[in-house]
């Protein structure tokens, strides 16, 4: 795939996630990875002013060193669950309300409530805790091989073996299904 349509397309996604309220400004980040390569929204960039020349390439073994220039806090996750599974082409981060509530309120995932979800997500993986952007926040997610990880009291990684937009839409049927779980609970509270 071309690196400039690589990089339009996550200044589009970016921006589609902060006018959809997944994230704020400076939350979240993506990534694609192209050959020995990773692309990734820059550390502290708003998502709605984020442009195709700020978007970050890094050399994989350079990530591997420690190296992450201006590259989003977030690198090494992305990094981790690049080397649990090859066939992974992109990663979104986001940090959508409901999901992260439920989260909060140790709430099950496995429910399923709603077809799209079961169909269109599969297993929900919960991460154990860690601090976001440290060593220990990429190692709970190395060697998970699910496409949608719930990091706790944190948010979500969406992996795609497509492109963006699919990680997109599987975001959008995330929090439609953690929306409709949390009402579903509020009012099914004995």
């Amino acid at each position: 795939m071309d690196i400039e349509k690589i990089k339009k397309e996550i200044v589009e996604v970016s921006r589609f996630m902060y006018n959809r309220g997944y994230i704020t400004s400076k939350e979240g980040n993506l990534s694609y990875k192209v050959d020995n390569f990773i692309l990734i929204t820059p550390s502290g960039t708003p998502k709605f002013k984020i442009k195709e020349d700020d978007i970050v390439v890094l050399d994989i073994e350079d990530v591997r060193k420690g190296l992450k220039m201006n590259a989003s806090s977030e690198i090494f996750t992305h990094l981790a669950c690049y080397d649990t599974d090859d066939s992974v082409k992109c990663i979104l981060h986001a940090h959508p309300e409901n999901t992260i509530l439920l989260n909060l309120l140790n709430e099950d995932f496995k429910k399923k409530i709603l077809f799209e979800a079961e169909y269109f997500l599969g297993d929900i993986y919960v991460s154990e805790y860690a601090t976001p952007g440290t060593p220990e926040g990429a190692e709970v997610v190395r060697g998970v091989k699910n496409d949608i990880i719930v990091l706790d009291k944190h948010g979500v990684i969406i992996k795609s073996k497509k492109d963006l937009w699919d990680a997109f839409f599987k975001l959008e049927i995330l929090e439609k299904y953690s929306s409709l779980l949390y009402k579903y609970l509020l009012f099914n509270k004995q």
